[in-house]
C-alpha cells in the first residue's frame, strides 16, 4: 500500500505557461517540504523527488501523488 502525499505549496520556481506551472520546477511549501520535477498543469507529474524531515520518495507522481514506480527512504533507513 502506498501512502498518498499532499503537496501545500507556498512558493514555486521553474517554468510557467500563461501562468501554469508547466515543465521542470520546485513547490516548496510553508515548513520546508518539497517536491523538484515534471510540472504539468501546476501539479507534480512526472518523476520527481518530494522531501521533507522524515521521508525522501523518488519516483513517480500523477496529480501531486506517488503513482507508479519509486523509492522511498524513511528517516531511520536515512542513517
Amino acid at each position: 500500500v502506498m501512502a498518498k502525499t499532499i503537496i501545500l505549496i507556498k512558493a514555486l520556481e521553474g517554468t510557467f505557461i500563461e501562468g501554469i506551472p508547466f515543465g521542470y520546477g520546485r513547490f516548496i511549501n510553508s515548513n520546508g517540504d518539497y517536491y523538484e520535477g515534471d510540472i504539468k498543469y501546476g501539479r507534480a507529474n512526472g518523476t520527481g523527488v518530494y522531501e521533507n524531515k522524515y521521508v525522501s520518495y523518488r519516483g513517480q507522481f500523477k496529480d501531486n501523488q506517488k503513482h507508479g514506480k519509486g523509492v522511498e527512504k524513511t528517516e531511520q533507513s536515512l542513517f
